[in-house]
């Protein structure tokens, strides 16, 4: 009887020390879910961030596409202004009567001449 509980006592202590390696085991792996789920809960909130800025932007890329679309509804419908090229016999600029050619530049003649004292 002796020996059928060692027998017994050691397989008893073999599937105890089995459990707790299994249960140290289930605790690590709890540990490390509970971290991916605080980063994935991080990258949620990232990711909320990044779809309202695409949001934003998609909303503004629209309103400048329909600006654009009333912009060529406008023109297509406006009559465009006539081109027109100043001539030579009229007023210059602000008013004044344009010069042909254009008078040539005034040269100073104490300005051409550079001396040092």
């Amino acid at each position: 009887m002796d020996e059928m509980e060692k027998r017994i006592r050691k397989l008893f202590e073999e599937k105890l020390t089995t459990v707790v390696t299994k249960l140290e085991d289930l605790s690590l792996l709890k540990e490390q879910l509970t971290d991916m789920n605080t980063k994935m809960v991080e990258q949620a909130g990232r990711l909320d961030q990044v779809q309202t800025k695409v949001d934003l932007a998609m909303t503004s890329l629209g309103t400048v596409q329909q600006e654009q679309l009333q912009v060529a509804r406008a023109l297509k419908t406006s009559a465009l202004p006539k081109l027109t090229i100043p001539g030579r016999d009229g007023s210059g600029l602000m008013g004044a009567l344009p010069r042909f050619p254009p008078p040539k530049p005034y040269h100073h003649p104490e300005s051409m001449t550079m001396s040092f004292h």
